[in-house]
């Protein structure tokens, strides 16, 4: 399908950018930057919130829950289509918001925010039982933690236009030094606790966290990159 749809006018070299770009000069002064700072926040929270969500689902459902096998299976499945909803719906509600009147920066805080706040509907798992409910809360969060990473790498594009895939590996090791940790804490937890809900609530939260830091922490510069 992306075959069928790409222009040809999409894959011709883009033109060299000008020095006015966000951070200009070599890889470490990128690296050592403050929006480089906030992306390895950012990115290590709203990956351990994903991670933990996506690892643990089938076991809560099963053991935290009372559903069967097949039962956790098949809305497994079903969750995994609400994130690809969550994922296009933020680049959707991204670009009609810019549509609309605000920066693109704007546009995709908003977007971010709108998939965050989606996320912390976790926080009712503690209260509902296995049922419709529950497992539209699921789905809900789903769609909103996933959702945030499109707008996530939009923003990585802000840093630099000559060091796009260091960035991004570079963020990578920081989003799984984070979640590896966070599944023993979340599994010490379950331990502790006997239940999944806790965790779960709290997992839901991180991308909220990680648009504050955005919130704070990003810049206000004109981009001449902000596609």
């Amino acid at each position: 399908a992306w075959l069928a749809l790409v222009r040809s006018s999409d894959l011709r070299r883009a033109p060299a950018v000008s020095a006015a770009s966000p951070v200009p000069g070599g890889l470490w002064k990128v690296v050592f930057s403050r929006r480089m700072f906030v992306v390895l926040i950012v990115v290590a929270l709203i990956n351990t919130s994903w991670q933990t969500l996506r690892a643990w689902l089938p076991k809560f459902l099963q053991e935290g829950r009372g559903y069967a096998e097949s039962e956790a299976l098949y809305f497994n499945a079903l969750f995994y289509v609400a994130t690809d909803v969550g994922v296009i719906g933020a680049g959707a509600v991204t670009l009609w918001l810019h549509r609309r009147g605000r920066t693109v920066h704007g546009a995709r805080l908003a977007g971010f925010l709108v998939c965050a706040v989606l996320g912390t509907a976790t926080a009712a798992i503690p209260f509902l039982d296995r049922g419709g409910a529950l497992l539209a809360v699921l789905l809900l969060a789903g769609a909103g933690v996933l959702g945030v990473f499109p707008i996530y790498h939009a923003l990585t594009q802000d840093l630099s236009p000559h060091h796009q895939g260091k960035i991004t590996g570079i963020a990578s090791v920081a989003a799984w030094a984070v979640a590896p940790p966070a599944q023993k804490f979340f599994g010490r937890l379950v331990d502790r606790t006997g239940s999944f809900d806790l965790g779960f609530a709290l997992a839901g939260w991180l991308p909220l966290l990680a648009f504050a830091a955005l919130w704070l922490f990003w810049e206000r510069r004109t981009s001449h990159l902000s596609t």
